[in-house]
């Protein structure tokens, strides 16, 4: 009874933590222009960590994602690292094409159009080129990832930045963690996933096991993978209460958690917030939102002096013309069937 009770304490005080971030974040951190980074102080670097998660191949906003990107790189140099919360790819079950420009997200990916047509052998190919023309730096796979069998994802040429600790099977799919090492070791970025899957792709006798991101199991490898001395990102796609389990419970001596920053998606919320000290940032979906955490790093100390978080609305920049031009490529080059 005593452990039933406490269950049900913890959850609730998750619930309620989770209220207080969404009613915080529907009036902050929010901006639809160019966002400057804070100027670091003496011994200390800017780094910016950018984040985008659910785009589920809806094209309208990619050209102006790859805008606000090329902006931060060309401003701020090498010291920008673009990481993906998963789903990516689409759903075949829940859409009719598979690189989407002309529908309105009223909502979760049920609510779009029915499929006209059978599933497609070019499902996801787009997108793949599309990850590798914007130089995304770490992905985390989603539900809907899987729905292209695991296949496709293991012959993706960005295999080796797709990091999920809790995949068991197939083996060598996923990477727990990866190190993305900065120029002259100034700093390093330690970045582990988690995922969870309830869309199969089951008809070519796909095997996909995944436990849970509350077993011991997930959080020794999340503890062990965050280095001190490092930045550690946690790579989400998981439930809310999921992300708020790890940013509760996971924790270091001095009760923080032991990552910096925790990107999550698969909720289609968006905000970005400070939860027990960590940066806590979701997207929304179909890119109409990126999350930005600008990290302070003393290069002496090798610490992060300062975390600020924003989340960027895409809806005022304009569309890059290279990326518009590259996606009508693709559609000649991946007809829909």
């Amino acid at each position: 009874m005593k452990r039933n009770l406490g269950y049900s304490v913890t959850k609730l005080s998750g619930l309620i933590l989770f209220a207080i971030i969404l009613v915080v974040s529907c009036t902050k951190q929010t901006e639809c222009t160019d966002p400057v980074p804070p100027k670091p102080p003496q011994n200390s670097i800017s780094i910016t960590l950018v984040c985008t998660g659910d785009i589920h191949e809806f094209s309208k906003n990619i050209a102006k994602l790859s805008t606000f990107i090329n902006q931060l790189r060309s401003r701020e140099g090498s010291w920008v690292y673009l990481f993906m919360a998963g789903d990516f790819y689409l759903s075949p079950k829940h859409y009719d094409t598979w690189l989407c420009d002309d529908q309105k997200i009223t909502g979760e990916a049920a609510d779009l159009k029915v499929p006209k047509e059978k599933d497609s052998l070019y499902y996801g190919l787009a997108m793949s080129d599309i990850i590798e023309y914007l130089r995304y730096d770490a992905l985390v796979p989603g539900n809907h990832d899987w729905k292209y069998g695991t296949s496709a994802l293991a012959a993706a040429r960005y295999k080796d930045k797709l990091v999920a600790c809790n995949v068991t099977e197939p083996k060598n799919l996923t990477r727990d963690f990866l190190t993305i090492y900065s120029e002259k070791g100034r700093f390093n970025i330690n970045v582990i996933g988690a995922t969870f899957q309830n869309h199969l792709h089951k008809k070519n006798g796909d095997i996909l096991t995944i436990h849970s991101i509350k077993t011991q199991t997930s959080e020794r490898i999340i503890n062990t993978s965050c280095k001190p001395g490092d930045i550690n990102v946690l790579l989400t796609h998981l439930p809310d209460d999921d992300d708020l389990y790890a940013l509760d419970n996971f924790s270091t001596a001095d009760k923080k958690p032991p990552f910096d920053v925790l990107f999550g998606g698969h909720s289609h919320l968006h905000f970005a917030r400070i939860v027990n000290g960590a940066a806590y940032i979701k997207t929304g979906i179909a890119g109409n939102y990126v999350g930005i955490c600008y990290l302070e790093w003393d290069t002496v100390k090798k610490v992060i002096v300062n975390k600020t978080v924003k989340q960027v609305c895409l809806e005022g920049y304009d569309p890059d013309p290279k990326m518009v031009d590259f996606i009508n490529q693709l559609k000649e080059k991946y007809p829909h069937q």
